[in-house]
């Protein structure tokens, strides 16, 4: 039993080793996954990881900074759920970025973030790009009344806002 609880912090530590030799994009990615299975155990590790890893990704040329902040953003909402709104924010360029509000949404409600989530809906703006799919999720683990009424309208303003600009 000893082993098998110890082989997973080697393995961990075999990772971030290699991860810290690598190019940076390479390094980017490994430290925001190696934070995100930190986060478990471990969440002041966890968060250093991820703001290293974030770092990393950020100075990255364009096109693999686009890449990686959008696979950040859910990571991050695993970690910080609190951080959502300026991950999602930074992470939503190019046309695969307007998936990212649906999975930080997804990622906090499967990860045990529902009001975290559900606040984060509640936030949104009006667009095309609203999560209707991970707010219909959402709306079933809602408990309070206050924050459920917030998403509901945040989700009826993103719907009108549709109906009266269809794309």
């Amino acid at each position: 039993l000893i082993d098998a609880l110890r082989m997973p912090q080697e393995l961990l530590a075999e990772a971030l080793w290699e991860a810290l030799k690598a190019e940076p994009e390479v390094r980017a990615g490994a430290l925001l996954w190696i934070a995100r299975v930190l986060s478990g155990a471990g969440r002041a590790e966890a968060v250093r990881l991820f703001d290293q890893g974030l770092a990393e990704a950020r100075s990255c040329s364009a096109g693999s900074r686009g890449y990686l902040l959008q696979n950040a953003a859910p990571i991050g909402a695993t970690i910080t759920p609190g951080a959502a709104d300026a991950l999602a924010a930074e992470a939503a360029i190019g046309p695969s970025g307007r998936y990212v509000p649906m999975k930080l949404v997804f990622a906090m409600l499967s990860h045990g973030h529902e009001t975290e989530g559900i606040e984060y809906l509640s936030r949104l703006e009006a667009s095309e790009n609203y999560p209707f799919e991970a707010a219909e999720q959402a709306f079933g683990t809602m408990k309070a009344d206050a924050i459920r009424l917030a998403a509901f309208r945040s989700a009826l303003r993103a719907m009108r806002h549709c109906m009266a600009d269809p794309q």
